[in-house]
């Protein structure tokens, strides 16, 4: 990881594998004297993040978050047990369908690969990893 200029794509939520990858990212920075930047994109469904999670991203965003667009979609007294991202990943793309409870499907992610290879303005070799798939797949833009 350290040697090449790779991009790891994860599903950047707060738990598991993508969690694991994430402090693994935190810890190399902290303990390399001369770390490599490495990126982590979290791909993931808007749906998919906790109320809280969202309400604090329109906030930040700025952009169409009026009063109205930051109140909460789901009555008070309903628990809600969905994710956070993890905060460790550089970046974070999030998908939206339209609905709530909606996880990323492998169908999204082979689109935003497929589309990174077909920037035409990007000469970069990219190792893509994905942490809930048996498989690294290489990709090479010509």
């Amino acid at each position: 990881m350290a040697e090449s200029d790779a991009w790891i794509l994860t599903t950047g939520l707060n738990n598991g594998v993508s969690k694991l990858v994430g402090e693994g990212i935190s810890q190399y920075r902290l303990l390399r004297r001369h770390p490599k930047d490495v990126v982590c994109i979290g791909l993931t469904m808007w749906g998919t993040i906790n109320e809280k999670t969202r309400i604090d991203l329109k906030k930040a965003s700025q952009i169409g978050a009026s009063d109205e667009a930051c109140k909460r979609q789901i009555r008070d007294d309903v628990q809600e047990d969905k994710e956070t991202l993890d905060p460790h990943h550089t970046h974070c793309i999030l998908f939206d369908s339209g609905n709530l409870n909606e996880y990323l499907s492998d169908s999204q992610r082979s689109s935003f690969v497929q589309y990174v290879c077909d920037d035409k303005n990007s000469h970069a070799c990219k190792e893509v990893f994905f942490d809930n798939m048996n498989f690294q797949q290489r990709l090479i833009e010509l």
